[in-house]
């Protein structure tokens, strides 16, 4: 039965006599039994430690009560911990159970110095910690958890999480006991109410660390939630400038198309009558400027044709007279003529007449697209579709050109994408591209429409 003991025994005598031992096999390699038996115990230990065995040994023959004594020794040039129990074993000698605790002092003192890491990061953490139960009990707070509640840890001990959040919020947005109990980690934000009575933007991660336990990260987030507004802010104001500026481009457009095709346009063609009147009046065989009047009348219509063509993209006068449908097949028909490429509309949309916004942002996209294919697409041909969904007003430019890389297209910020995307949101809709190299381009958008 002693040989199955995991520890070394020993049986000494009053005056330290090893009398008997054994020792299991896993310590053989650091103890030999051998040069025990018939020795002292002066023999391997020191003169303290020795005097102290004999002293513990003659301790518990007098008093017939066990003890313990814990030392360390130096063994196979390695520092080890042992526990030697001294228990009654004869009239003159004693039983002594030595265990090696080398290992198990480690593990202790590995526990203690993680112990001491992680109430060092508790309680200087930047973060607030709260440490409490699903009935939302408060156990344990860091200082940081004082700090930002400005209750003291005395305070706090006494209340429950409940007392920390808004009220109004707790009943539309309880705790979420249910995944906390699955072992999930929830992260919400919450309003916070301090002592002063000031309510704080605060963001909670909270997870289950033990049976009823729950650990609760708690951030100051107002600055952050502030920071956030301000820039939706900043945004807003910034679409609603861009919006402005975009109506008073368009305002000038309009007006600088119709100085160009009312009073430009008229002069040319006024000129044109001129020297036509001219060239009636010269008009001979022989006259050597006649040639000169039909080269200055062609040079005129060309004249009179850029003037139409700028005038009308800067803003076609079809759109207010005859509305977005016919204006977007003029073009498409216009657009095959310049470019080459074929262009076809289709409208499943009655003829009626839109909101001028809606109109113009409309026309201003498929004009972007058009001149964007005719640039970079390489492509025989565009299809032009606009109906009707519900309540929504769907417009779709497909080509079957090169196509793009869309995703470094985003990546770079195209200025044509980010313009007409822009365009849609100042209507509520949206606006989507699909693009692939070598398969094409297909533009949408969607807008909301009530007739």
């Amino acid at each position: 039965m002693v040989s199955a003991l995991p520890d070394m025994v020993f049986i000494i005598d009053r005056d330290g006599n090893y009398i008997d031992f054994n020792i299991p096999f896993s310590q053989q390699e650091l103890v030999n039994p051998v040069n025990f038996l018939f020795k002292n115990v002066s023999d391997f230990l020191s003169e303290s430690l020795a005097a102290q065995t004999v002293n513990y040994i003659r301790k518990v023959l007098e008093t017939g009560e066990s003890s313990s004594h814990h030392y360390q020794l130096e063994v196979a040039d390695e520092l080890r911990s042992y526990e030697s129990r001294f228990v009654a074993h004869g009239k003159n000698d004693v039983m002594v159970l030595v265990r090696d605790i080398t290992e198990m002092k480690n593990n202790e003192q590995n526990i203690r110095e993680s112990e001491s890491k992680y109430r060092t990061m508790f309680e200087q953490g930047v973060d607030s910690i709260f440490i409490g139960t699903f009935q939302g009990n408060i156990l344990l707070i860091n200082p940081a958890g004082c700090q930002i509640s400005q209750y003291t840890e005395e305070e706090l001990l006494k209340m429950r999480f409940h007392d920390l959040v808004d009220t109004a919020e707790l009943e539309t947005r309880p705790f979420q006991l249910v995944d906390l109990a699955a072992g999930k980690t929830v992260i919400s934000e919450r309003k916070m109410k301090r002592k002063d009575g000031q309510i704080i933007e605060v963001e909670l991660s909270s997870r289950t660390i033990a049976p009823n336990r729950i650990l609760c990260f708690v951030r100051d987030i107002t600055e952050r939630k502030k920071a956030q507004h301000e820039l939706v802010a900043s945004r807003e104001y910034l679409r609603h400038l861009t919006n402005y500026i975009e109506s008073l481009r368009e305002a000038e457009r309009l007006h600088i198309s119709r100085e160009m095709h009312e009073d430009l346009g008229q002069r040319l063609a006024v000129l044109k009558m001129d020297i036509s009147r001219l060239s009636k009046k010269t008009a001979g065989a022989e006259n050597p400027i006649q040639g000169g009047v039909h080269e200055l009348l062609g040079s005129i219509d060309a004249m009179i044709e850029k003037v139409r063509k700028i005038s009308f993209e800067l803003r076609p006068g079809m759109l207010d007279d005859m509305g977005l449908m016919a204006t977007l097949e003029w073009y498409c028909h216009d657009f095959t003529k310049r470019t080459g490429i074929t262009a076809s509309f289709q409208s499943e949309m009655p003829d009626e007449r839109l909101s001028q916004e809606l109109t113009i942002s409309l026309f201003r996209i498929f004009q972007e697209s058009l001149v964007n294919i005719a640039r970079h697409a390489e492509a025989k041909n565009v299809d032009v579709s606009i109906r009707r969904e519900v309540q929504q007003l769907v417009l779709t430019i497909r080509d079957n050109g090169k196509g793009f890389d869309l995703p470094a297209s985003r990546q770079n910020k195209t200025l044509g994408i980010r313009i007409m995307t822009e365009r849609a949101f100042k209507l509520n809709g949206t606006y989507n591209i699909n693009s692939y190299p070598g398969r094409g381009t297909t533009v949408e958008v969607s807008v909301p429409f009530h007739s």
